[in-house]
């Protein structure tokens, strides 16, 4: 399948990933694949709410708005799915019923959550067969 966006000069990528759930290694790993996706040309990884090295955004902020407004203006989403997390299900129903370009990760036998594992499934059906 060949992407193409809209400004050639800039493809935009969101990395879906757990925070609450996810060791610092495990951050500290999507910090630096955050990077190095940043630092190829023309590509731009649409940040998140707030710092995952640092911690959780403020009560008062709306992050499910935020991460569907990102989720629904990226080239590209990319969901690292090593560890349970409610809140990549939502981005992952946004980006399938967008029906845009989506890669999803998960170790081989490992079941992070129900909701994605079935969704990927039904993804699989509707859109593969």
């Amino acid at each position: 399948m060949v992407v193409s966006c809209p400004d050639m000069n800039t493809f935009k990528v969101y990395i879906a990933h757990a925070l609450s759930e996810a060791s610092p290694s495990f951050r500290t790993r999507m910090f630096l694949l955050r990077n190095a996706v940043n630092a190829m040309p023309h590509a731009r990884v649409l940040p998140f709410a707030w710092d995952p090295l640092t911690g959780p955004a403020p009560k008062e902020f709306n992050v499910h708005k935020y991460y569907v407004q990102q989720v629904t203006e990226a080239d590209l989403m990319i969901m690292i799915c090593e560890h349970a997390s409610s809140g990549m299900g939502g981005e992952f129903e946004t980006r399938v019923s967008l029906r845009t370009p989506l890669l999803c990760f998960t170790p081989r036998g490992k079941r992070v959550s129900r909701f994605l594992s079935d969704g990927i499934k039904e993804v699989r059906r509707s859109f593969c067969d």
